[in-house]
């Protein structure tokens, strides 16, 4: 460390005693990277190469691919537990809260359009499971609802080749 340096800037005191991924429910980075790092962690659990994309400039979060097929982009949101029981999450991004008017909708929120990403992957934290759509079937709704009574099944790792 030089004396310009921060002391704080490598440490990772109250770090190493953090649970792994919050119980609160949160839209923040710690717990979308969290997610991220769960899915990858199970994409090479089945097999797959994993790559990471580096930086938050890109649609995609990570590509997994398994040798001969092709890479495919994925894009992971955190589904949020809804009082109905079902899991609610974003099909777009959120813009800073500087970039516009907080009225209006349009100014706060990017959706998602086809060729973004191949697949939206949404983590549901309290099941610790995944649900995948390709982003063709979904694109230009704004947020959608997983129920674990409906016609989508979690953990359906099926639809990659």
């Amino acid at each position: 460390m030089t004396e310009d340096t921060p002391d704080y800037l490598f440490s990772m005191d109250g770090i190493q005693d953090a649970p792994l991924l919050s119980r609160i429910k949160s839209a923040s980075c710690q717990t979308g990277l969290m997610a991220e790092m769960l899915l990858a962690t199970e994409a090479a659990s089945r097999g797959f190469c994993v790559f990471f994309p580096i930086g938050h400039s890109q649609k995609a979060d990570l590509v997994i691919w398994r040798p001969p097929s092709s890479p495919i982009t994925i894009q992971v949101k955190k589904a949020t537990f809804q009082d109905s029981g079902s899991y609610k999450f974003m099909i777009g991004s959120g813009k800073p809260s500087c970039a516009g008017n907080s009225k209006d909708y349009g100014l706060r929120y990017t959706r998602y359009e086809k060729g973004d990403f191949d697949v939206l992957c949404a983590y549901i934290l309290e099941r610790n499971s995944f649900v995948f759509y390709y982003l063709d079937e979904i694109v230009g709704q704004s947020s959608m609802r997983w129920n674990p009574d409906g016609r989508q099944r979690e953990n359906n790792w099926d639809i990659f080749p």
